[in-house]
């Protein structure tokens, strides 16, 4: 019996000693290496992506008109219209949600997402749709070369087709709102080995960080999911931001996100007002050889599609 004891207490030793190496010898440094190194793989090859995008955007503009079902017109200080061509500009009215639980007015938007991300393959394609529509109201595609956006409206008279409205830009413009599976991990040599971690019961990693500013950053990663970000929060004087991964999926041999939440609020008065929350739900992935990924990504604008001037879009911030 004594033997027995002393073996477990042994066991027991061991195994607690190696979780104290462990959490004390690895290093934000050697977390970044790996991060670096499974991003790199997951940007190796092509993809399709498909997923439903949720999105609230609250604002704070004046409520002009109250409606039933919690809807109001608001007046959009930051738009203008004008009736006829020497008519007074009118602010913009917008109609919108109502949140009894921030007391904010807010847009919400519904939609379904196709994607195809070259990553090495220099080119990509998006389509959106509406939720219960087969066909999609926008595509932007580059296949390498040019851009070619096609907007598709619906006019008020339902007696006519939507009109179609395309455009064409040298090189690469992304427009879109997009999701990238590698948002789901630490941007390259964002820790330093100031970073505190500490090892949960669970095996997932704890690390957080207070800047020189005092502001803050908390992350839960996962090492059985090559370090994939579970949970991230970061928070200043005036602002709060949290993003969360609640189910994953496989690609091939890649594990990647399949619900990625992502939220945002101003800080007034120590109360967090939200500004803007993402619910990309329902991630589906599939590894594209690469003509499969090129012949996706070629689109030729559909008859009838008239040629118009948009403002030119930002280009898209380089993801590492």
């Amino acid at each position: 019996m004594l033997k027995r004891i002393v073996v477990f207490l042994s066991v027991f030793l061991v195994l607690n000693l190696t979780l104290y190496s462990q959490e004390n010898i690895l290093k934000a440094s050697d977390i970044n290496q790996k991060v670096t190194s499974y991003v790199k793989g997951i940007r190796s090859v092509p993809m399709s992506i498909t997923y439903d995008l949720y999105y609230e955007k609250y604002v704070d503009y004046p409520i002009i008109e109250n409606l039933p079902d919690d809807m109001v017109i608001v007046e959009d200080p930051q738009s203008t219209t004008r009736l006829g061509k020497d008519g007074i500009a009118k602010n913009t009215t917008l109609k919108c949600y109502f949140s009894q639980e921030h007391n904010l007015p807010f847009i919400k938007t519904t939609k379904k997402v196709k994607l195809i991300l070259g990553n090495s393959i220099k080119c990509y394609r998006t389509e959106e749709f509406k939720p219960d529509e087969a066909e999609p109201y926008l595509v932007e595609a580059f296949d390498g070369t040019k851009t070619k956006i096609l907007n598709v409206i619906t006019p008020v008279s339902k007696e006519s087709s939507p009109q179609k409205l395309g455009q064409i830009f040298d090189g690469p413009k992304y427009m879109r709102q997009r999701f990238h599976p590698i948002l789901a991990w630490l941007r390259k040599d964002s820790l330093d080995d100031s970073t505190i971690i500490k090892t949960m019961p669970d095996g997932k990693l704890n690390l957080s960080i207070i800047n020189n500013d005092a502001s803050s950053n908390n992350a839960i990663i996962s090492p059985s999911d090559n370090y994939m970000i579970m949970e991230i929060k970061s928070e200043n004087d005036t602002s709060f931001a949290e993003t969360r991964i609640t189910q994953t999926t496989k690609a091939g041999d890649l594990i990647l996100p399949a619900n990625f939440e992502e939220r945002k609020y101003r800080i007034i008065d120590n109360k967090r007002i939200p500004v803007d929350v993402f619910i990309y739900s329902n991630i589906t992935y599939k590894i594209l050889s690469p003509d499969e990924c090129i012949n996706a990504c070629k689109f030729e604008f559909p008859e009838g599609t008239n040629m118009k001037d948009f403002i030119s879009p930002p280009t898209m911030p380089n993801l590492k």
